[in-house]
């Protein structure tokens, strides 16, 4: 008779988790080439506001009498597991050329597919009230529509269009991903304001 003998032996097994958290927050430096402005601009994802609010902040100036000031505050709205809606909440100010603005914007933002199964194009709605203290003065409620898609690898197109009671808005966004770099371009036509600005932003964790 053969007689096999079995010896257990305990082993330890080491196993390593690597957590990678996504880049919460960006830093920009911001230059408006028409009114000749220099500012910082600063973007949080989610993680610094409670119930998972997203904020983002703006503020440029010549030091003389050209500035402008953005704040915006969104968050994703779900429904169900398949369906949710961003809110986004702003408010927007600017001085240039001894003229001056300020406007209240609403946007409720949807991921559509419009022309493949596998890239979502995002569509905006629109609404907001303006007090325009330029040539053209005006106080009104306004509405209009916006849209934003990738277009190639790490670079996104967006623009949108708002029509308010005597003049129209008319925005256009352009941005390139590198690693944590990005390079950003914006432009604004709002009655007799126009501006281009350009930004270099940093993404970061914390």
């Amino acid at each position: 008779m053969t007689t096999i003998d079995i010896f257990l032996k305990p082993a330890l097994d080491i196993v390593l988790f690597y957590h990678c958290f996504p880049y919460s927050n960006r830093l920009y430096t911001i230059q408006g080439l028409n009114y000749n402005t220099y500012g910082l601009s600063f973007e949080n994802d989610y993680n610094l506001l409670p119930h998972h609010f997203n904020f983002d902040l703006l503020y440029s100036t010549d030091f003389k009498n050209n500035s402008n000031f953005n704040f915006g505050l969104e968050k994703d709205v779900r429904f169900s597991d398949s369906f949710y809606l961003n809110l986004r909440a702003s408010f927007e100010t600017a001085n240039f050329n001894n003229l001056q603005y300020h406007s209240y914007k609403l946007n409720l933002e949807k991921s559509v597919h419009l022309f493949t199964k596998t890239d979502y194009e995002e569509i905006q709605i629109i609404s907001g009230h303006i007090n325009y203290d330029g040539l053209s003065k005006n106080k009104d409620f306004g509405y209009g529509a916006g849209f934003k898609k990738s277009i190639v690898r790490n670079v996104k197109l967006g623009t949108s269009f708002i029509h308010w009671q005597k003049f129209n808005e008319f925005n256009v966004n352009a941005s390139y991903n590198w690693r944590r770099w990005n390079i950003s371009d914006n432009y604004k036509h709002l009655a007799n304001y126009e501006e281009f600005q350009l930004g270099l932003g940093y993404s970061f964790y914390f």
